[in-house]
């Protein structure tokens, strides 16, 4: 099984295992879908 990581930005990555590859993005999400961000002012869902 071959696998390989790329860090492409802030948060984006592609995992490839054995030559499919998936995009990790977590700003691919649905609006209000992601919790706040920890230790922050802002409060409101991402």
């Amino acid at each position: 099984m071959l696998i390989s990581v790329q860090h492409i930005r802030h948060a984006t990555s592609i995992l490839t295992i054995n030559g499919k590859r998936i995009l990790i993005d977590p700003m691919l999400s649905d609006v209000g879908e992601l919790s706040p961000v920890p230790l922050t002012r802002n409060y409101r869902r991402k």
